[in-house]
């Protein structure tokens, strides 16, 4: 969660980089390679875009979509590599410790708080103006985070997904003809000047190495700065805590400047060794945890706290301190190949193969806040069978008996959150559940089957389809036909956007979520199932093959209906889903 006041301690210690190889005669340091902490390059992306966002833009809309995200992120990534910066590697957090159980759920409750505030301030939705959510926007914006993000949006809750599909966009796209194709379709950047325009045409596309990690991002990112002498690209102040060596540094995501166009961009650096030589202190960890200790001492007063106490004097609590930031606890093995996996799943993962979870009672997983109305019931009520499903096959998996019988999915429940247990499926059940899922799926996808294999109207429609049985099992009317028709064509019902609306879309997301945490964990988890419930999944995982990226999965409302689609296929695919669940019931 960082340490409060640390980073505006450190504020005046911080040097001005340019980003970049070398120019020669010019006395400032330049920076021409970096590691990059993942999560934090995904939120400063993700601000950037807020920051773009015209103010009349409905509030709801200003969340950047997984896509706009994924996007922007890779022209950021390539303008990097324009300037002649090496990108080393990109962590990902792939399962935080037992330790930091706390704190998943601490940042869990400021999301939550996050949608209820927005809900409240935002009562009465107008009609949505319509949002370009296909394109890059411009470089120069990127770099640039001295741009305020408009009041109105401050408070938005984040994009759920978006680090999840970054990790696969990177993953998928990263090559010569995928980032050709897209850089035509979306990363058209006007030059500034005849020179750039031709230094973006030669440059080759550097290979990135993308790793989802058995621990945190900032400790891979650190080990990996203090090893190679390289600068992390992130904005959590904790980096400093840790020990990066002579060489390592923290460049400051939100220190981003770009000057004359982008003829030149430039940052702040922080070297903790250099830094705490200026301060007088053998370790800059003394400061930080002075700090920590006491949040509103001047500043004058942590550095002489730091400088006098010794280190017999604070050494309980400040060893307690600093386990934290000792790169040794980082989890061990990786036995699975985990760069393209979704950090939830990895960490399911873990909790079974990782020694650091032996002895623990409960399962845990920990699903995001999504945009929904606060005031009802959680969409992650629907798609539960299908997550429990993909649960109960990795419980299964284990390499021994398993330590678990249940686990507990922390999500929203009312204005607060709470773990949902889910019991396990015995051999037997799971057995039945694969058929009784794979019959359902494969019905709805062949129903639903649309010329352009890229669209995901086949998936939003089994989605709808699955949230409008759930409804029925709990007495409820199914979301209406007209309903499904003008929301997937205008974007908003009766010509507006309510917040029922924002929610029955919500609803199909988490079922869309669940079937792509299915489709990994039967990926995963086949490599050690028993043979009687091996034998039943490659029916199931074909049928899953299609599901697209999550950046084509879920996309925002005014990406619902792909050009290439035509409305006679639509509708006629809407009037399948009926068919399919009942007609006379649904269209009401």
């Amino acid at each position: 969660m960082g340490i409060p006041k640390l980073s505006r301690d450190l504020s005046r210690y911080g040097e001005t980089v340019i980003l970049g190889s070398p120019v020669k005669d010019d006395p400032r340091h330049s920076i021409d390679r970096v590691v990059i902490d993942g999560p934090a390059l995904v939120y400063y992306i993700s601000s950037r875009i807020l920051a773009c966002r015209n103010c009349n833009t409905q509030p709801l809309d200003a969340q950047p979509s997984n896509e706009e995200v994924g996007t922007n992120v890779i022209q950021f990534l390539r303008e990097l590599q324009i300037r002649g910066v090496t990108i080393d590697r990109i962590y990902f957090d792939g399962g935080l410790p037992l330790a930091k159980r706390a704190t998943r759920f601490k940042r869990l409750e400021q999301e939550n708080a996050r949608l209820q505030t927005y809900r409240n301030v935002h009562d009465n939705l107008h009609k949505a103006l319509a949002v370009n959510k296909k394109h890059a926007i411009h470089p120069l914006e990127l770099f640039d985070a001295s741009k305020i993000v408009q009041p109105v949006y401050r408070k938005i809750p984040s994009p759920p997904f978006a680090v999840a599909a970054v990790i696969e966009d990177l993953t998928r796209l990263w090559t010569d003809q995928d980032l050709s194709k897209l850089q035509q379709q979306t990363l058209t950047i006007p030059a500034t000047d005849g020179t750039r325009a031709r230094k973006h045409a030669q440059r080759p596309f550097n290979p990135i190495i993308v790793e989802v990690v058995a621990g945190e991002a900032d400790v891979s990112c650190t080990t990996y700065a203090k090893k190679a002498g390289v600068a992390i690209l992130s904005n959590d102040s904790d980096i400093l805590v840790y020990d990066l060596g002579d060489e390592g540094s923290l460049l400051q995501l939100s220190s981003f400047r770009s000057h004359e166009g982008l003829k030149e961009v430039s940052c702040t650096r922080f070297q903790p060794r250099r830094i705490a030589r200026q301060m007088q202190l053998d370790l800059l960890s003394k400061l930080a945890f002075q700090r920590h200790v006491d949040a509103n001492a001047s500043f004058a007063e942590v550095l002489r706290r730091a400088r006098t106490y010794s280190d017999k004097a604070m050494s309980s609590r400040y060893q307690d301190f600093m386990k934290e930031y000792q790169t040794s606890t980082a989890m061990g093995g990786d036995p699975l190949k985990s760069e393209t996996l979704d950090p939830r799943v990895f960490e399911l993962y873990l909790q079974y193969f990782e020694p650091i979870f032996a002895g623990v009672s409960e399962c845990h997983i920990y699903l995001p806040v999504l945009l929904e109305n606060p005031r009802r019931t959680s969409s992650w009520s629907y798609g539960s069978d299908i997550r429990r499903l993909a649960y109960s096959l990795l419980n299964h998996s284990a390499p021994d008996s398993s330590p678990y019988d249940h686990i507990a999915e922390y999500q929203r429940r009312g204005n607060q959150i709470s773990p949902v247990k889910l019991t396990f499926l015995s051999a037997e059940q799971t057995k039945a559940a694969l058929s009784e899922q794979l019959g359902a799926i494969r019905a709805g996808t062949d129903a639903f089957h649309f010329p352009n294999k890229d669209s995901n109207l086949s998936w939003l429609l089994l989605g709808f389809l699955i949230v409008c049985k759930g409804l029925k099992v709990q007495n409820k009317p199914p979301i209406s036909r007209i309903w499904i028709e003008d929301f997937v064509f205008n974007h908003h019902v009766s010509r507006r956007l309510d917040w029922d609306d924002v929610h029955a879309y919500a609803n199909a997301q988490a079922v869309m979520y669940s079937l792509k945490i299915l489709k990994q964990t039967l990926t995963i988890a086949k490599a050690s199932l028993p043979e009687g419930l091996l034998n039943s999944t490659p029916p199931l995982e074909e049928t899953l093959l299609p599901l697209p990226p999550l950046s084509r999965l879920i996309v925002s409302r005014h990406e619902l209906l792909p050009s290439s689609e035509s409305s006679r296929d639509v509708l006629r695919a809407i009037g399948r889903m009926y068919d399919l669940l009942d007609e006379k019931i649904c269209d009401t």
